[in-house]
This record gives structure tokens, sequence and C-alpha cells, in this order.
């Protein structure tokens, strides 16, 4: 369902109580039915590039949760309610323009990866204290992604430098790592990091 243009999910949703993904990521969403908690086996739900100011408190239902992804949105607070969501493991929350975020995270015993912007930066004192050290949460602000690929850049030039005397060797090669796309040298290099 996503790039579809919609602007509402009607309320018989939450029918489908064996749906484990909801794909709604890029339409015109405001706001989401309250019956979207008796959709009480899923597992991911994507909801990026709306324009959602609000979610119901009843997503505290989805117990089920691992991956929550509610980027590039219009929202300004969480519900406290997301406490309830222990499974979640993935969340995402960049480019939203969050006050705060409720205490109630800090149940959130299993989060592991939270993506996050550096609108959010100020952020990120308010929450890590509440989330437990031992999961060893990754905090990914868009600013590590460039410094990222900066220094594979960086590394891929020098390297292609001392390692190709032969200039024109040294000029194509350099081409071809500068024309590779660089969400594909970031997944690399995170992919390693993270081994």
């Amino acid at each position: 369902l996503n790039h579809n243009y919609l602007e509402y999910l009607p309320e018989e949703l939450g029918l489908l109580t064996n749906l484990t993904t909801l794909d709604v990521n890029y339409n015109n969403l405001n706001s989401l039915p309250k019956k979207i908690g008796f959709l009480t086996s899923l597992k991911y739900i994507y909801l990026a590039g709306n324009q959602l100011k609000s979610l119901p408190s009843e997503l505290g239902l989805l117990v089920e949760l691992k991956g929550m992804f509610l980027f590039k949105n219009n929202l300004e607070l969480l519900p406290t309610e997301i406490g309830l969501m222990t499974n979640l493991r993935q969340l995402s929350l960049s480019s939203n323009p969050l006050k705060s975020f409720p205490t109630e995270m800090k149940q959130l015993t299993n989060l592991s990866v939270l993506f996050l912007d550096s609108k959010l930066n100020s952020l990120c004192r308010e929450l890590l204290p509440f989330v437990p050290i031992q999961n060893n949460l990754r905090l990914w602000h868009h600013t590590k992604k460039v410094i990222i690929w900066i220094t594979v850049w960086l590394i891929v030039y020098y390297y292609v430098r001392e390692c190709c005397r032969d200039l024109y060797i040294g000029y194509v090669l350099f081409n071809v790592v500068y024309l590779m796309d660089n969400n594909l040298v970031f997944r690399i290099v995170t992919y390693f990091i993270n081994i």
C-alpha cells in the first residue's frame, strides 16, 4: 500500500488480525484508525513519509511489534503507551518535530536500534537514561553517516593513489569508486562495523 496517496486507512483494517507487516510508507495519512490496535500479530509497521501528527494510544496493544518506522512525519509527541511495546527492537523517529520522549520508553528493554537525526540531538540526553545500558543501543544520526562516508571515501582515495602507480589506472579506479552508490558503500561499512 505504499506510495498510493492514501488519505486514511479504513476501520475495517482491524479485521486483518493475522497481518504481520503493514507498509503504508509515503502516503498522505494524517491519522491512524483506533482499530489498528486489533492487529495483534503485527511485527513490522512502516508509516514513514506521511503527515501523522499523533499516534493513537491503541498502538500500545501491538505487543508483538518488532519494528516501527515513523521517519518523515509531523509527530510532536509519542503516546505513553509506547512503553507497552516491550518486544520493539527497531524504532525510527528521524525527521519529526518531536518535543520530548515519554519516560515510559524505559520499558522498551529490547530496543536495540534507534534512528534519530540531528534535529533530535538535544533530546538524546533525555532518552538515554531511560534505556538499559546492556542493550547496547546504537544511536544513528545523519551526521555519523556523513562522517563514515567521508572516511570511506578518503581511505579508498589514498589506497588507490598509493597502490596504483599508473595514473590512468588510478584515475579510472578512483572514478569507479566515486560513482558507486553511497548507500551501498555505507551498508558495507556499517556491516563490518557491527560485526
